[in-house]
């Protein structure tokens, strides 16, 4: 009731499921010790307390620091953006990507590492995860093998595979960053350009409003799959001379550019 939820009806209908699951006696855990770090950091800061003080506490540096990071490289990206060329804005893209990977593997290893310690005292456990929590599922195999059987599943998986024929699609913009946080080491390519740049595009077409849907409808994993494959099909070219056309406008207008060209736009 506190929040601003960016899709009111998802969350009303999820609270709803939640407090049905616990009526039936089933045990819910919030396990995201990043994210309560990260509270703590907001409440301490807010108190008056100087930043210098927040990154010398063990136990809050590790956020702190990639909350940082991260949040310092969105700040250049926004900049870049806005006033930079297209290869800068590539460039700061890549940068976020980096250390938006970097704050992701925290929080997995932090996630893992709670949850582990919970799972082998219950008979079953269901863990909700979304899908760019690869290193979450990765470092939670490693912390319970001979312990527990783990067994990942897409929850939209039907619907990816009768519109896609895949389990699941990476947006490129997951794509980069799933790069990033499985090789940090690994120096940038024309790839990752062009997952940057199809990146920029497709943040730009995908809708952003919660869509009212029916049973077995599923308007915005179906909107999510549409965009995907429209964007795989640009090349780099075609993505810096279409971002030119769409970069000022809203997504609706965005949308209705694309719509009136056919196949990769034509520019």
């Amino acid at each position: 009731m506190t929040l601003d939820r960016e899709y009111p009806d998802y969350s009303r209908g999820l609270c709803a499921l939640l407090r049905d699951l616990h009526r039936r006696g089933h045990r819910l855990y919030q396990v995201e010790p990043f994210l309560e770090a990260l509270v703590a950091i907001h409440e301490r800061l807010a108190d008056g307390e100087p930043p210098t003080a927040v990154a010398a506490d063990p136990r809050l540096a590790p956020v702190y620091a990639a909350e940082r990071e991260a949040t310092g490289r969105l700040l250049e990206f926004y900049e870049a953006a806005a006033h930079g060329s297209f290869g800068d804005t590539l460039a700061a893209v890549k940068r976020f990507a980096r250390a938006d990977a970097e704050r992701f593997r925290l929080r997995d290893e932090l996630r893992a590492k709670a949850v582990a310690a919970i799972v082998p005292g219950h008979a079953s456990t269901l863990i909700e995860a979304g899908e760019i929590h690869q290193a979450f599922w990765r470092e939670l195999r490693r912390r319970l093998v001979g312990q527990s059987r783990l067994t990942r599943r897409f929850v939209m998986e039907p619907v990816y595979r009768a519109q896609a024929r895949r389990p699941h699609l990476f947006g490129p913009g997951d794509l980069l960053t799933l790069r990033y946080l499985f090789c940090p080491d690994r120096p940038d390519n024309r790839q990752d350009d062009h997952l940057a740049a199809a990146a920029l595009v497709y943040n730009k077409l995908l809708a952003k409003e919660e869509m009212v849907s029916t049973p077995g409808d599923y308007p915005h994993t179906r909107n999510e799959i549409e965009t995907i494959r429209f964007v795989r099909r640009l090349s780099l070219d075609q993505c810096r001379r279409l971002l030119a056309d769409i970069k000022q406008v809203g997504t609706r207008a965005a949308q209705r550019i694309v719509a009136g060209r056919t196949g990769p736009p034509a520019v």
